[in-house]
């Protein structure tokens, strides 16, 4: 149990550098329009552009951990996720800056995959939905520090004080993972490399029912996920006037909710089972953005009508993430690695999608949040009717 428990925290530390890297500098996304004399929409798309590395990123490292183990491709990433901090740091115009977000995003989503991967290499089962619960409510802990702390590194420094942080942070998880991680992958062998195995274990994943569902969840609860991280540093302060102090506060207790609702999953998936718990966490998150939609179309646009439902909705999604993960994870011990990385991929494109959408139209209220919260809300309960009650 000792070592289920050191293997926990190292893939937080890895995990949560792929979230930190999405999250710190979303307060500074108005200062660094204006610092590079462009417009708001294309400094958002930074956020877009992170989410495409990082979805591409996570079919790559999956597929060469199943063949190499799980410690160099991690490794690698994260000396990737350095090099694009960096990049962004001395970046000298918001092209640049893009690029660095790409480069980015290709390193903190190997890092982050391969912490979930490492975590199946040790669980199954309900275990597994537990720790990947408590996995989600510890990145999502430091994901809830993030915003904050990047409000007040805008508000005292500057937007670059961001990625020296990053810089710091990501540094750090390189040498532990270079000199403490060990090797958790029993079933490495490099056939897996093969064209024809590989071949088949895709057809595998893609011919079981509980498998397609659980990705198209996931594509769905993230892209509702990045809807709020795109459109909330802008209607919140540039239209509802926070500072960004104030919009690091608000994320970190919009966080708060998220942590709250996977500590309820961790508690009480073993009891009901994945399929009640993502149908319970999706009518909630369906429910918040009807109040957004139609909040937004009687034009009352307010922090305390923005914030709350999206409070609701974060928790909501809190027991959806996980579970999904866990209902496609577990009939497939000896290729979790690319089980895994095209749950994530699909995550990931859900985020990409949703983000670019956000991006292009006006951040003058909640419609566009709550249109995707609602949208998903409602696909995800038409989805999880088809998951199998024995998963878990």
């Amino acid at each position: 149990m000792k070592s289920i428990k050191i293997i926990f925290w190292l893939s937080v530390l890895f995990g949560s550098a792929g979230f930190i890297c999405t999250d710190l500098y979303l307060p500074s996304l108005p200062s660094i329009a204006h610092h590079f004399h462009t417009t708001i929409s294309l400094t958002q798309l930074s956020v877009a552009i992170f989410a495409l590395g990082y979805g591409i990123a996570r079919l790559f490292y999956g597929l060469i951990s199943d063949a190499v183990g799980r410690k160099k491709p991690l490794i690698f990433g994260l000396f990737i996720c350095l090099a694009g901090c960096l990049i962004c740091l001395f970046a000298q115009n918001i092209y640049i800056l893009l690029a660095g977000r790409l480069i980015q995003g290709f390193g903190g989503g190997g890092s982050n995959i391969l912490a979930r991967i490492i975590l199946r290499d040790r669980l199954e089962g309900s275990k597994l939905a537990k720790y990947n619960s408590y996995y989600s409510m510890a990145c999502v802990s430091l994901m809830a520090s993030a915003p904050l702390l990047g409000g007040y590194l805008q508000h005292y420094f500057d937007w670059q004080a961001n990625f020296i942080f990053l810089s710091f942070y990501t540094f750090f998880a390189l040498m532990i993972g270079i000199f403490i991680l060990p090797e958790t992958n029993k079933h490495r062998h490099k056939d897996f490399l093969k064209p024809r195995i590989l071949k088949s274990n895709i057809k595998t994943l893609f011919n079981t029912q509980s498998f397609l569902t659980c990705a198209a969840t996931l594509l769905l609860a993230y892209g509702a996920m990045l809807a709020w991280l795109t459109a909330g540093p802008v209607v919140l302060q540039k239209v509802m006037g926070f500072t960004p102090i104030e919009f690091g506060w608000t994320a970190a207790i919009v966080s708060v909710c998220y942590i709250i609702g996977a500590y309820c999953n961790g508690k009480f998936v073993s009891k009901f089972g994945i399929q009640k718990m993502i149908r319970f966490g999706t009518t909630i998150t369906f429910f918040s953005g009807l109040i957004m939609v139609l909040s937004a179309t009687l034009h009352y646009v307010n922090p305390q009508i923005f914030i709350l439902p999206l409070m609701a909705s974060v928790f909501g999604l809190s027991m959806i993430i996980p579970n999904a993960y866990t209902g496609g994870m577990t009939p497939f011990p000896k290729i979790a690695g690319i089980a895994t990385a095209i749950l994530g991929s699909i995550q990931i494109l859900g985020g990409f999608i949703c983000s670019t959408i956000i991006s292009i139209f006006p951040d003058t209220n909640q419609l566009p949040v709550g249109l995707t919260f609602l949208t998903s809300g409602l696909l995800i309960v038409i989805l999880s009717k088809k998951l199998k009650k024995t998963i878990i």
